[in-house]
């Protein structure tokens, strides 16, 4: 189970949101990524994307090459999931934010 208020809580919420998933398949999403999201540095940090729980077609990756640095989908992503990006600014500014102040 993930500790609610955590950054793994608070991607698994957001990944829910975007995929309309049951949080039974999100949370074993996470879990499955669990390396990734025990520290959000890790997340900033990572070469690669966290993966969603729509089978893995939708990627969260964290723009580092933009300023400000911001959360993103990336371009493979399903329509459906960047269709419901423009819906979920709050739970995306809440993961943003938890990042930005990892690294600060």
């Amino acid at each position: 189970m993930l500790k609610p208020g955590s950054f793994a809580h608070k991607v698994a919420v957001l990944d829910a949101a975007l995929t309309g998933n049951r949080w039974r398949e999100v949370e074993q999403m996470a879990r499955q990524q669990a390396r990734l999201l025990e520290d959000p540095t890790h997340f900033a940090a990572m070469s690669d994307a966290y993966y969603l729980s729509d089978g893995g077609y939708s990627r969260l990756i964290w723009v580092w090459q933009e300023e400000p640095e911001r959360l993103g989908l990336s371009g493979v992503s399903r329509q459906e999931v960047k269709d419901a990006w423009p819906r979920c600014k709050g739970l995306i500014a809440d993961v943003e934010d938890e990042i930005r102040e990892a690294v600060e």
